[in-house]
């Protein structure tokens, strides 16, 4: 009896503890009919929990997204703030209108003193001006004065002197013309103008200084100066005579044969035809006289400008009689012709050269000033025509 009831409360299910279904209900042998809507509610009820779940979480993911935009929002306008605050800090900053107004200042005081410094040399020369007019009216008075106790005071030149001042002016001239430019045809004809002068005076009292001029005249005449239509034309055949290097041909070259293998005219076979062939192709071509300078084409028109340039460069120290700058270009020029032309050919020229640098473009002139001398020594007033 007992292992009987043992085994009918073994088999008793168990009380679900999740199970909210009525126990009167389950008891009863009919309940059965109403497990599967009890089922079916329960599922539903879950349904309804997930939904509300995924709601929650959208609506926490939409609210950390707001969050998130109201908070960039919020430090961008931190940092526009930030930016207004510092700007305004600077225009708050007064330095930089303290400096400008201190530079102004200087400015202002450095005119300021360079207009007193003017001023004050404004009135000291005010002040020296006015002297200077009141010391010219106090001589002029004086002047006045001694005037009106001197004789009439001749201010018309005669004849005579105003021939005299003409002669000394011609005789100036002629002086200067030789001393300065060394134009000897030049001088000579102002002396002899002034001589004819004298001779249509013909005053007796001249006659001193007419002797004196004729010495000038003939010490004048014997004066030597190089003939500078001559130079010309001798620079002009020297440039025209001296050939370019860029046409100058080489000096003559002999060409010997070299005869490699020893072969005889009797001998008509194969290699005696050609050793024979072998003979005539190699030869030796050796310059009778080596090359000044190889230069290439451009270098050698190069070089021709550069005599040319000289030449004309001595004819005008020839036209304006530089005597160091002449035989300068004449040294300059023997140097070109020793390095670029050999000696048979630059002969000529360099003779030609060698003469006009013995010559001396500006010889010490003679006096010809012993007239002129006399003439304002005051023989000439003592005797007056």
């Amino acid at each position: 009896m007992h292992a009987r009831n043992l085994n009918k409360v073994d088999k008793k299910p168990l009380n679900d503890p999740f199970d909210y279904s009525d126990k009167s209900k389950s008891t009863d042998p009919t309940s059965d009919a109403h497990q599967p809507s009890a089922s079916r509610t329960a599922r539903f009820a879950s349904y309804l929990a997930i939904v509300a779940l995924c709601f929650t979480a959208l609506g926490v993911t939409v609210g950390y997204k707001h969050w998130l935009r109201i908070s960039d929002k919020a430090k961008d306008a931190l940092s526009q703030i930030q930016v207004i605050q510092s700007e305004l800090d600077a225009k708050a900053n007064t330095s930089a209108l303290e400096e400008a107004t201190k530079n102004f200042e200087s400015i202002s005081q450095a005119n300021t003193d360079k207009l007193n410094s003017t001023l004050e040399q404004l009135s000291s020369i005010k002040e020296e001006t006015l002297y200077a007019a009141s010391t010219v009216s106090t001589h002029i008075e004086e002047l006045t004065l001694l005037q009106a106790g001197l004789p009439q005071i001749r201010t018309r030149m005669t004849r005579a002197e105003v021939r005299l001042a003409e002669i000394r002016f011609l005789l100036e001239s002629a002086r200067n013309r030789l001393i300065l430019s060394y134009d000897k045809t030049g001088a000579l004809a102002l002396l002899k103008a002034a001589d004819l002068m004298l001779l249509r005076i013909g005053s007796a009292d001249l006659l001193p200084v007419r002797e004196l001029l004729i010495k000038d005249i003939s010490q004048l005449e014997q004066y030597a100066l190089p003939d500078t239509r001559e130079l010309l034309s001798t620079i002009t055949n020297i440039e025209e005579s001296i050939q370019p290097l860029s046409k100058l041909t080489s000096a003559k070259a002999t060409t010997q044969p070299v005869n490699i293998f020893n072969t005889s005219e009797e001998d008509k076979s194969l290699t005696a035809q050609f050793k024979n062939y072998v003979n005539n192709s190699i030869s030796i071509t050796k310059d009778t006289q080596p090359p000044k300078e190889i230069l290439n084409l451009a270098n050698k028109q190069r070089t021709d400008q550069l005599m040319k340039l000289r030449l004309t460069t001595l004819r005008l120290n020839v036209l304006e009689r530089q005597d160091s700058e002449f035989h300068f270009q004449i040294k300059e020029i023997n140097k070109m012709l020793d390095k670029y032309y050999l000696p048979e050919q630059n002969m000529p020229w360099k003779k030609e050269l060698s003469a006009m640098d013995e010559l001396s473009l500006t010889p010490e002139a003679p006096s010809i000033d012993s007239a002129l001398q006399l003439i304002k020594s005051g023989l000439s007033k003592d005797n007056k025509p």
